[in-house]
């Protein structure tokens, strides 16, 4: 029984006919992600009227900034890197802290 042709890397030429397939390129190199690169997808629980809010605020932003472009998850980015700065910054002091002991 004879060998099976190879197709990999023929691409639409088989379909076309005609010319060599294409020697296959090397992987661009990727750069180093910066903070707004890297993207990640995480699931977190909110208590109802703290949605309500973040969907008042957007919609708000929307209405009034209506040339940019807003997304809730610029929001929650913001509201996070704000309250950890200053965890960082004042430690017991913050925000966060005064509001987690109460």
């Amino acid at each position: 029984m004879a060998k099976r042709t190879r197709i990999k890397g023929k691409g639409a030429a088989i379909f076309l006919g005609g010319g060599e397939p294409r020697a296959p390129q090397p992987a661009a190199k990727a750069s180093a992600p910066t903070k707004t690169d890297a993207v990640g997808k995480a699931t977190f629980y909110l208590p109802r009227y703290l949605l309500e809010e973040l969907e008042d605020t957007w919609l708000s932003l929307r209405k009034t900034y209506k040339d940019k472009r807003v997304a809730k998850s610029e929001i929650v980015r913001i509201a996070l890197e704000n309250v950890i700065d200053d965890w960082k910054k004042r430690a017991d002091a913050s925000t966060l802290i005064q509001t987690l002991t109460g």
